[in-house]
């Protein structure tokens, strides 16, 4: 066991058939057992979403017809006002976005939570709306709480909304309401490690897919796509002094220039892509100031201080040119945004 890992994150990932349905049991056990984590879950919902019937009980997969709910949260009607799905590394499920929405109350304000952890929100944000796209429901993207990691939309314009948060975002806050319960504290700890330890260290199940030569053949590909996205930005002029040796290392490939004035490196990166969401391709930037850039700038692209890896997402089921455009078209958004900021100060 490593240094700082908790008993659950040693444990849990060896023995548990899914480790999502642990910790979800978990979230779900303490919920019931506490009513200051439960008070710490529904002011969680509250500061985002407004004002919502209080969840008095939770339960976990919960089935109905061919649909299984990681956590339900009832209120004291016995109506849902919540329900929740879980991940941590697996893929979204076809219909988890559009198909729960209609299990939920009516009624006042009701929720389809997510939790997954901060490195997908991005990513699974995007691909949450897509889903609910695909059925028929029109989602309205709501002003956020600046703090966290968190998400929300409104759907059709009735109470019913689309909320995603962190593992860590939720659990912090459950454990700070529960500092004048030592033991439930403590549990909520043993939590924290195992999403952390599943964020950062996890030896995902190998897939067949995974040791076929078209795994490497696509690596090969990646590599190839992050030049010609560059040469795409040099011959329209929003990226200059371009280096034409490509810096290599295990994981890793792509080449450094100026965007916007400010130096950059674009590329597959394999370090980032392991530990910090679901792309390949990242463009990292030495560091700026990003206090005066566009609001949806920063938070689409994760222009925070003291980050400035960015994550780049390939266009999913695609040719080739179109992929190319999409990544181009995002590297000039970003390029804009910083010509932008560096005007204004």
């Amino acid at each position: 066991m490593a240094d700082g890992e908790t008993l659950l994150a040693y444990l849990v990932p060896r023995h548990a058939r899914s480790v999502e349905d642990a910790a979800t049991d978990g979230v779900v056990h303490l919920l019931k057992k506490s009513k200051s984590a439960a008070s710490a879950f529904n002011a969680m919902l509250e500061a985002s979403l407004g004002m919502i019937d209080h969840c008095i009980d939770f339960e976990t997969q919960e089935t109905k017809d061919n649909s299984r709910f990681d956590l339900v949260g009832y209120d004291q009607s016995r109506k849902r006002r919540v329900i929740g799905e879980s991940k941590f590394w697996a893929a979204l499920g076809k219909g988890q976005g559009s198909g729960y929405l209609s299990d939920l109350a009516d009624d006042g304000i009701s929720v389809l939570l997510f939790i997954v952890p901060g490195a997908r929100i991005n990513y699974l944000w995007r691909e949450v709306q897509a889903d609910i796209a695909n059925g028929n429901e029109t989602v309205l993207l709501e002003d956020v709480p600046a703090e966290g990691n968190v998400r929300c939309a409104v759907v059709n314009n009735s109470g019913k909304r689309l909320m995603m948060v962190s593992w860590r975002y939720i659990l912090e806050r459950m454990h700070n309401s529960s500092l004048d319960e030592p033991d439930v504290a403590a549990e909520i700890r043993q939590l924290l490690g195992l999403s952390n330890r599943m964020d950062s260290q996890a030896f995902l199940p190998l897939q067949s897919t995974e040791l076929g030569p078209e795994f490497i053949r696509r690596l090969h590909q990646y590599q190839g796509l992050s030049i010609e996205v560059i040469e795409i930005g040099r011959t329209e002029g929003w990226i200059t002094e371009v280096n034409t040796s490509t810096s290599r290392w295990p994981g890793g490939y792509g080449r450094f220039f100026q965007l916007s004035g400010n130096k950059a490196w674009f590329g597959l990166n394999g370090d980032l892509w392991s530990t910090q969401g679901d792309t390949p391709m990242w463009l990292m930037l030495e560091p700026i100031s990003v206090e005066d850039f566009p609001v949806e700038a920063v938070q689409r692209y994760s222009l925070v201080p003291g980050r400035n890896d960015i994550p780049i997402y390939p266009l999913v089921g695609s040719d080739r040119d179109e992929v190319l455009a999409h990544m181009a078209s995002q590297l000039k958004e970003i390029a804009t945004a910083i010509s932008g900021s560096m005007r204004e100060i």
